[in-house]
C-alpha cells in the first residue's frame, strides 16, 4: 500500500521539479493538478480516510505554485476553452487554499454535509453484487467506529 510518507517522498520532488518549468502550457497545469488529485484519491481510497496534515501541506505548496504559474499565462494567448480551464482551476485551488488557511477541516459537521453525509453517501452507493464487494463493505462498516473516534478527536481539537 502506498503510505502518505512514501507518497510525499516520491511525489513532492516531482511536483516541485515540474512546477519550476518555465513557459508551461495550460495542459501541463491541468495534468499536474489531475495527477495530484488522483494520487491523493488513491491514498484515501478504501477505509474511512481523513485528509492528513501532510496532504494539506503538499496541496498548499502545489496549489500556490500552480496559481502563481497560471496567473503568469497571458489571457490573450489562450483560446476560450483554455481561459475557462485556467479560471476554474484557479478558483478551485484558491478555494482549497482558503479551506486550509482557515482550517475548515476543524468543522467536520457543516451546512454542506460534512463527514456524516459522506458516510451516508458512501454506504448508499456501495456496490454489493459480488462476494468480494460484500466482504469489503462489511470490513468498511467494521472500521466505522474507529473513523467516528477520529472525527471526535478532530471535534475536540477544534
Amino acid at each position: 500500500m502506498l503510505t502518505p510518507k512514501i507518497f510525499f517522498q516520491i511525489l513532492l520532488p516531482f511536483l516541485l521539479l515540474v512546477s519550476c518549468q518555465k513557459d508551461k502550457k495550460i495542459e501541463v497545469y491541468i495534468d499536474e493538478y489531475q495527477n495530484l488529485q488522483d494520487t491523493i484519491s488513491s491514498i484515501m481510497k478504501g477505509d474511512w480516510s481523513m485528509e492528513s496534515d501532510s496532504i494539506r501541506t503538499v496541496k498548499k505548496q502545489t496549489y500556490s505554485k500552480q496559481i502563481h504559474g497560471l496567473s503568469t499565462l497571458e489571457n490573450s494567448k489562450l483560446n476560450t476553452e483554455e481561459l475557462i480551464n485556467k479560471e476554474l482551476m484557479m478558483l478551485e485551488m484558491e478555494n482549497e487554499l482558503n479551506d486550509i488557511q482557515f482550517e475548515s477541516y476543524f468543522l467536520p459537521i457543516n451546512s454542506e454535509g460534512g463527514f456524516l453525509a459522506g458516510i451516508v453517501y458512501d454506504i448508499q452507493y456501495t456496490r454489493t453484487e459480488t462476494a468480494e464487494n460484500r466482504k469489503k463493505y462489511i470490513e468498511k462498516l467494521q472500521s466505522l467506529p474507529a473513523y467516528l473516534d477520529n472525527q471526535k478527536t478532530v471535534l475536540k481539537r477544534a
